[in-house]
């Protein structure tokens, strides 16, 4: 247990998620969860599901007697996680994009509206 634990910890903190938000998610206080990171309070099959959710981790790396290899100076997970982040990005530029492209859409039907306006005035 004390190995999961460990691997909670340090998947945790490369995400950069606190264990404040850890606790929220689980629905649970913040000293509780770090009683899990510390390996004190087991975990029950719904709380370690929930927590490999959270983490975005398979359930069974991150059960299993293996290590994962996390190497935090490089900044890399061998996991989907580097995956997962670069996709967020790239739906974000999405987003961006569409939201520009909208204000130009409606700037230019206001422009439209403006002028059929004028046109019927002379």
């Amino acid at each position: 247990m004390r190995k999961t634990a460990l691997k909670i910890k340090q998947i945790r903190e490369y995400n950069n998620y606190s264990q404040k938000y850890m606790a929220d998610q689980l629905s649970i206080s913040q000293p509780a969860y770090a009683r899990i990171e510390n390996g004190v309070t087991s975990l029950n099959e719904e709380k370690i599901r929930k927590i490999a959710e959270i983490l975005n981790v398979d359930l069974e790396k991150l059960l299993s007697n293996d290590e994962l290899t996390l190497n935090i100076q490089n900044n890399t997970l061998n996991d989907n996680s580097s995956i997962i982040k670069e996709l967020n990005s790239k739906q974000n530029e999405l987003y961006e994009r569409l939201l520009s492209e909208k204000d130009r859409t409606i700037q230019h039907l206001k422009n439209e509206v403006k002028s059929l306006i004028e046109n019927m005035k002379k």
